[in-house]
């Protein structure tokens, strides 16, 4: 069998996803035997393969970002400068870092991770109140998550849950997510009603929807 992470659970149909990293996730239901695993895999291959081409092609034009030589921040690249006897801070687009901490690289990720969660709450905050209002919706709370696979969630009792990593992303973006969840209170589901509330929020959520998919190998980072 084609090499594939499977998982099972109580769906009807097989659906089939391509991670960040380029691998084959294949969700099927419980009793769902290999061989018809096999075959929904086979019948997309063409698709597959294109889609692995497109994330090759993402991580060479983000190396910089993926080896942690660059770090990104509202969607501009900020460049990563060690000093003698300097205080971690952020300059414009530098990230100034004690020379210390030149080789060790966990304490760099940990000092940055840190500066963006502080800036992705109050950021975020001020993000969700702004389209509240907007929109005439009252969201229950706001919480930072560190989820691998996703960007946001809404709960159905209004509970708004947005990826730190978020921050990474140009503001347009954040916004998209935003207003994504938020619709959620009205729409808790992906049907026209909900991306009819989205797009006369958002204009151009379609291509804001595609820019984000994009960026999704970001959610590996910083772990």
């Amino acid at each position: 069998m084609i090499e594939a992470n499977v998982i099972r659970s109580k769906r009807r149909s097989i659906a089939i996803q391509i991670t960040s990293e380029g691998e084959i996730v294949v969700r099927a239901p419980l009793k769902c035997s290999e061989k018809i695993i096999e075959k929904a895999i086979n019948e997309r291959m063409d698709w597959i393969e294109k889609y692995k081409q497109k994330i090759l092609k993402n991580k060479e034009q983000n190396s910089e970002i993926l080896s942690y030589n660059k770090v990104l921040f509202l969607g501009v690249k900020q460049n990563i400068i060690f000093q003698e006897k300097a205080k971690f801070e952020h300059i414009e687009n530098n990230f100034i870092i004690p020379k210390k901490y030149e080789n060790l690289e966990p304490k760099i990720k940990r000092l940055i991770t840190k500066f963006m969660i502080t800036k992705a709450e109050s950021l975020f905050k001020d993000r969700v109140e702004h389209f509240s209002y907007q929109m005439n919706l009252t969201s229950k709370s706001l919480k930072i998550c560190n989820s691998k696979r996703i960007w946001g969630s809404c709960s159905k009792t209004a509970d708004l849950k947005l990826n730190w990593r978020l921050v990474m992303l140009s503001p347009e973006l954040i916004d998209y997510v935003v207003v994504h969840e938020l619709s959620h209170i009205v729409e808790f589901n992906h049907s026209k009603n909900f991306w009819k509330l989205v797009s006369s929020i958002l204009k151009d959520c379609k291509q804001r929807r595609a820019l984000l998919k994009k960026n999704d190998y970001l959610l590996n980072l910083y772990r």
